[in-house]
């Protein structure tokens, strides 16, 4: 019974360990490719907006409005289109 719970305990720590190591590695791996600013952005000939919710007011959510606003900025600096993503927003029954 004690040595049951002694692997148990040891795979659970294995596995919260692999966790952290997995991400750490991602995290670093990917550190070069994140931009912060749009001076650091090569130029490009499309750049792809992801869509968000568009309230039925016509209103655009927070993150979608974030996204348009980059995505122009973009458009008068460094790319030379831009393409949109989303869908029809279908009406749920």
């Amino acid at each position: 019974m004690k040595k049951w719970i002694l692997r148990l305990l040891l795979i659970i720590v294995l596995c919260v360990c692999s966790v952290f190591i997995i991400n750490y590695y991602v995290v670093n791996l990917s550190e070069k490719y994140i931009k912060n600013k749009t001076e650091q952005l090569d130029n490009a000939y499309t750049v792809i907006v992801l869509g968000a919710r568009v309230y039925s007011n016509g209103n655009l959510s927070n993150y979608l409005k974030d996204r348009v606003e980059n995505a122009y900025e973009l458009y008068e600096r460094k790319v030379k289109r831009f393409l949109l993503s989303g869908d029809h927003g279908t009406k749920r029954v």
